[in-house]
Order: structure tokens, then sequence, then C-alpha cells
């Protein structure tokens, strides 16, 4: 568990969720990160009982899975998604990865159920052999009540009013296709006379950065493109605010929470189809099947001056978050929580 980690956020939010039903919640981590220790308790204190229901959330291969497979507890995974093994050098990692597509088979054997966070990871339980009224899809993401409330620096915003600003948010590792967007930006510079700037944040691994800034010097954008790193929330919640273009090249996403986000704050999307991209977009957002840079400047000069289109792409964005409604998710857990008891019994 760590501050601003996708899975952990949906921790927290599914703890919020249970706690408004009425039931009592507690989290659990193998490692708890810097700050986390009112809120995360260390697995060592987990105390195990047979009338207790145990949400194990998934989405990387590890070794405890002997030891949840012995806990006397009722057990429902929540997956999150496992990133394709080739997207990564590290052979160790490599492995982990494997390993976590390969417990998804394995647990399903000891599990009562499991909880898809997107309609794109269901596919992968039912892959690993889930089926039936075990399996249900509830994007347990997404608390957009949190999200509009979210504190913000306000300055990050004030300075930036003046300049057309595409915001991207996510790690920087290869899949992540940062470099795609840069080229694309490029051209996009030579379509539009004003001042524009792209903004790069999410997880910092140096050496694919220098990789992205030497790309960024080579096509002469020093200036304009700035890579943030991993932001702090009020940063981060800030440069929502200040985008006029939320912009996605990534090749795997199992859901994509930046996308919820900036349709939260009605930042007009326009992303690459792959992955779970489609179905979190819903009928929300713009699609692209195909990297043509020239192409995709031209549309994202489109998105910048063309008012109407924009407030289309908006009103498209806010019908989708109906799907992501507080009390919907609520009733949605609630509902499978009662099921898996009806099963068990």
């Amino acid at each position: 568990m760590s501050s601003g980690d996708g899975i952990s956020n949906s921790a927290f939010f599914i703890q919020t969720l249970l706690h408004r039903l009425g039931y009592i919640s507690d989290i659990y981590a193998v490692d708890v990160g810097e700050g986390l220790s009112d809120r995360v308790v260390s697995y060592a204190h987990y105390q195990p009982a047979d009338n207790q229901l145990l949400l194990v959330h998934h989405g990387f291969g590890h070794g405890f899975g002997q030891w949840l497979e012995n806990l006397p507890d009722q057990k429902v995974l929540v997956y999150h998604n496992i990133s394709p093994p080739e997207y990564f050098s590290s052979k160790s990692l490599q492995a982990d990865l494997v390993l976590g597509k390969k417990q998804l088979t394995l647990w399903k054997e000891f599990m009562l159920g499991a909880i898809a966070d997107s309609q794109f990871n269901k596919q992968d339980l039912i892959t690993a052999g889930w089926e039936g009224n075990r399996l249900k899809t509830i994007p347990l993401l997404v608390d957009i009540d949190a999200i509009k409330k979210r504190p913000f620096r306000q300055d990050v915003v004030e300075t930036n009013r003046e300049i057309a600003t595409l915001l991207f948010v996510g790690s920087f590792l290869p899949h992540k296709a940062q470099h795609d967007l840069i080229i694309s930006f490029y051209y996009l510079v030579q379509l539009v006379d004003t001042p524009l700037q792209l903004i790069l944040a999410g997880g910092d691994y140096a050496s694919r950065m220098d990789e992205l800034k030497q790309l960024t010097e080579d096509l002469g954008l020093g200036d304009s493109v700035h890579f943030q790193g991993k932001v702090s929330d009020d940063e981060l919640y800030g440069w929502y605010r200040a985008a006029d273009l939320y912009v996605s090249m990534s090749e795997h996403e199992g859901f994509g929470m930046p996308l919820i986000e900036a349709s939260v704050f009605d930042i007009p999307v326009l992303a690459y189809n792959a992955a779970g991209i489609a179905d979190t977009l819903g009928a929300g957002g713009i699609l692209f099947r195909e990297k043509k840079y020239r192409r995709i400047a031209a549309l994202m000069a489109l998105l910048l001056r063309d008012v109407r289109l924009r407030q289309d792409i908006i009103s498209g964005q806010r019908k989708n978050l109906e799907r992501f409604s507080r009390e919907l998710l609520q009733k949605d857990l609630h509902n499978f929580i009662l099921s898996c008891s009806h099963n068990e019994n």
C-alpha cells in the first residue's frame, strides 16, 4: 500500500463503501507505505477467522499464495490487471508477472468469487477459468465524489491559464508510449500558433526518462515538454484543472484511471484504443486505432479550437461517469458480497 497507487486507492475506496454499508473493514498489506500506518496494518497482525470475508487485491505475482490458501477466512479476489511481461526488460519482474497470471488459475480453487475492475480484466479471469455468478465486473476504482473534493495547487492553475496544456499521466515505462505523444506534439506545434505545452506526470524511471528527454531535445521541443515525474496529489489535481486536452498513447491499460479523472474535470480525452481503454471511456472521449502522428496532431489541433466539438465530447464523458456513481458501485458490491455468502451456504 502506498499513497497515490491505483490499487491502494481502490482498497481505500472499497473500505469507504463497506463502512457506509455498516461493515467493519480493515486493510492489511505486506508493505505499508510512508504515512499510511494509521490506515493500513501489517499482514503479520492479521487475525484470521472463518466468519470473515477477506478481499484479496491482486495485480502482481508474489509468494503469499499458500499463506492465503491456508487462512480459514472466506476469500474473494479483487483483480486489477497484470501487465504483459514482454513490456519489461527485467527477468525477475517478468517472472513475477507470469506468476501473477498463474495464481489467477490456482486461486479459483479456494476463493468464493472474483471482482474484476473492468471488462478487459474480467476476460483475464475467464481465461483463467473463473465463470458464472462467481465472477462480477465492478469498477471499484472510481470515487468521483472524492476526486472532486481533492485539494489542489491553485498556483498550477493560475500560472498556466495563458498556455494550451496537453496532459498525460502514467509511469515512464515503454508501453505507456510517451514517445508517441512527444512526436505527435512535435507536429501539433507546427499547426498551432498559440503557446503550447505538454505535461508528462508519473512514476520516474530514470533510464526511460533520459531517452524521452533526448527525443524532446532532438525534436527541438525542450522548452515546451515538461517531465514532472511523480507529483503530489495536490499538484496532480492542479494539472487536471489546468489542462485543455488529455491525450493517451498507452499500449496497455487494464482500466486507465487518469482517463476518468480527466473526465471528472471536463477535459476532452483523446486516446489510442488499446486494452481496456474503450470500455473505460464508454460513450466519452475520442479513440483512434492507428498511430499516424500527423493525423493525430491535426485532431489535437481541432480539439483545442473547436468549442462545439469539445462540448460534445465533454457531454459524452459526463454521461459515461454516471456508470461510476458511488451509490451504484456500493449497491453492486453489496449484492456481490451477499451472493458469495449465499453460494457458501
